[in-house]
């Protein structure tokens, strides 16, 4: 078995897992929120179902297309191309710096804003900003150096 095949079943298996995990924490959900003899608390409801439909259907879709390119050769090779092609990667990595720095930028401007209304809000917002940050100059000290 070649190792971009291994990489997809183990993905699959990943997703898999996910989406049963998913399954459990929302029946989990419901059940937590009713209450004995009463109707359900409908703000934890509908906040746990929301984001567990979330997780449910990526996982499903990631496990569609993962057991679809697993069953046809040429599915699997336009993954392995779309993933490992020069220029998804690219891509992939102009997105990502465009996104931390749009992260980092909104951050620092909430924090601003919300300096003026509730501090602790801001000392949250603040360490936040620090914590993406060191994490940033972690890995990019790494790669630099590998």
């Amino acid at each position: 078995m070649d190792p971009f095949r291994k990489t997809i079943v183990r993905r699959l298996r990943l997703s898999l897992l996910v989406a049963v995990i998913g399954a459990l924490a929302a029946i989990a959900g419901i059940l937590y929120s009713l209450p004995s003899g009463g109707l359900p608390d409908t703000s934890v409801l509908s906040k746990s179902m929301g984001l567990f439909a979330g997780i449910e259907a990526v996982s499903i879709f990631r496990i569609l297309r993962y057991a679809r390119a697993l069953k046809t050769p040429d599915q699997l090779e336009a993954l392995e191309i779309a993933e490992k092609g020069e220029r998804n990667q690219s891509i992939q990595l102009r997105t990502c710096r465009s996104t931390l720095y749009l992260t980092l930028a909104l951050l620092g401007f909430g924090g601003i804003v919300c300096s003026f209304f509730n501090p602790a809000l801001f000392l949250i917002l603040g360490a936040i900003l620090i914590a993406v940050l060191v994490i940033f100059l972690a890995f990019w000290l790494y790669y630099r150096q590998h």
